[in-house]
């Protein structure tokens, strides 16, 4: 659909006509960053990134008004996801936590969204759909911290487990290769990669301890205008222990990086093992 018939179709609406080209560029970003989300209870025919699903989930489509979706649907799901800005996120914090909807939402990998066991009889035929997801916070170098939504996959036949990071089956927990854009350091808390390795070359090279580094990310990143103690369910300020935890996974991950290996621990230990 062209930005004209789109205009048009807005034009004939009562309410809708009012809407500004700022408002129509504001929606596009919601819609783009909710895309996964819309495709998740999807049905596996309908799941596609190529034409926009007739139906919302319920939260969502009281998020982005119904209206607005049939309209702008078409248009929008061709357009490229672009970063959401601070006002966004605003939208989110009045009007999305309460509906379980996050600026920031953490998927398993994409190469992951079908099982990649290989012993599995489900062996990348088809998209995952068992799903839980979880409450989080992710303290990140632009955006501070975030509150956000986690999720994770499961594979009916055989059982695996797929998260952001990882993936678990056996009690064994298997990182995928590389160094993921939010590590994971316990089962409520993401920091950015880049804030790690700000971290890191903190203590190697300033000795700077840890708890410093957690009080000093507090001091400059947190905004508690945007959320603060209450507004979330988990205290939005890391602690000396993520700190090391932090560091310790992403210097394991590294070296596993440049070795071509992959890291398996156990996953009923604590971090500290």
């Amino acid at each position: 659909m062209s930005l004209v018939a789109v205009f048009q179709s807005l034009q004939e609406h009562h309410v809708l006509r009012n809407m500004t080209f700022e408002d129509i560029c504001q929606y596009t970003r919601l819609v783009k960053h909710l895309e996964s989300d819309i495709l998740l209870p999807q049905p596996i025919e309908q799941t596609t990134f190529k034409q926009a699903p007739d139906i919302l989930p319920q939260g969502i489509g009281i998020f982005l008004s119904k209206d607005s979706w049939d309209i702008l649907k078409d248009y929008i799901w061709g357009c490229k996801e672009v970063a959401l800005t601070k006002e966004d996120y605003g939208l989110f914090k009045l009007y999305g936590w309460e509906l379980g909807l996050t600026g920031l939402t953490i998927y398993p990998p994409q190469e992951r969204a079908c099982c990649t066991n290989i012993d599995c009889e489900n062996f990348k035929k088809q998209l995952l759909k068992k799903e839980k997801t979880r409450s989080v916070l992710v303290f990140t170098l632009a955006e501070g911290v975030q509150p956000a939504t986690a999720v994770q996959f499961s594979c009916g036949k055989c059982d695996m487990q797929y998260h952001n990071n990882f993936s678990v089956q056996d009690k064994v927990r298997t990182y995928y290769p590389g160094i993921p854009q939010y590590i994971q350091v316990n089962e409520h808390h993401y920091i950015e990669h880049r804030v790690v390795r700000l971290w890191v070359t903190s203590l190697l090279l300033g000795w700077v301890s840890a708890s410093n580094s957690a009080r000093s990310y507090d001091l400059v990143f947190t905004d508690e205008e945007y959320v603060k103690d209450g507004d979330w369910q988990f205290v939005p300020r890391l602690t000396t222990e993520d700190v090391w935890d932090a560091f310790v996974i992403f210097s394991l991950l590294d070296d596993k990086r440049r070795r071509n290996r992959q890291l398996q621990v156990n996953n009923d230990g604590e971090n500290k093992d």
